[in-house]
């Protein structure tokens, strides 16, 4: 329901992300404080769930309502022809997107054919990890920089090259320090977060330690780029060679 009802693409789209950053920030602020004083026991995981749903149905109306009043939004009903005229018209986006989420949300499952539930859970340990760590690093960057660079393209592809030689090596080694950053301290932050009994979760995080780096090149030159050059067919074949 709140993904349904956040206008993210909105504030994204008019390249308004302060409000937004600020809001989500807060909310990430008092779900951490609510949970420590709320959550005591193994039976408060329900509390944890209702938490984080209550959250985030609030701050998604928040942003609803406020776009609404702040850009003087009118919503209008579409049928049914309209919309798969659109879906078909944007397919290639659609079908990379789902390549996208099979490919990197089956691999736990996979796992499982092969190995016990420790060496599972060892392993969902240091890939939760990195992926806060990448909604931390990658989705401010890229938010911010999709709507900017897809300005820069649509003036002009030299411009749109232009803005990209100057933000790359920016993303990227930012990227490739915070990757040598997480190889480097990948004991201390298993036992920081998790404790000692994860400590077979080190190797399999320092395994994965530049993920949040391939993650931003493929965003910045497959989303950011071919998107806007209209290569979308190409995009979705590399999507699913790679998956």
């Amino acid at each position: 329901i709140s993904v349904f009802l956040s206008p993210y693409y909105i504030y994204q789209g008019l390249q308004n992300l302060s409000l937004y950053s600020i809001v989500n920030l807060i909310r990430g602020v008092l779900s951490t404080v609510l949970i420590f004083i709320l959550i005591k026991r193994e039976k408060d995981y329900i509390i944890y769930a209702a938490i984080t749903v209550i959250l985030n149905v609030i701050s998604s109306l928040f942003f609803l309502i406020y776009a609404i009043v702040k850009y003087n939004l009118k919503f209008r009903l579409y049928g049914l022809k309209h919309s798969v005229k659109l879906l078909k018209s944007d397919r290639y986006i659609f079908f990379s997107s789902i390549i996208w989420s099979l490919y990197t949300s089956t691999n736990t499952v996979i796992l499982g054919f092969f190995v016990d539930s420790a060496h599972v859970g060892f392993y969902t340990v240091a890939v939760s990890l990195i992926t806060i760590i990448q909604s931390v690093i990658n989705i401010p960057l890229t938010t911010s920089l999709y709507p900017f660079l897809a300005n820069s393209f649509s003036l002009s592809i030299d411009a749109g090259i232009e803005q990209l030689r100057k933000i790359a090596p920016i993303v990227f080694y930012f990227t490739l320090f915070s990757g040598f950053f997480i190889l480097l301290f990948a004991p201390l932050i298993i036992n920081i977060v998790y404790g000692e009994k994860f400590h077979n979760s080190i190797i399999c995080l320092m395994l994965l330690s530049f993920m949040p780096l391939v993650s931003c090149m493929v965003n910045l030159f497959g989303i950011q780029v071919m998107y806007n050059l209209k290569m979308d067919k190409d995009f979705v074949k590399i999507t699913f060679v790679g998956a």
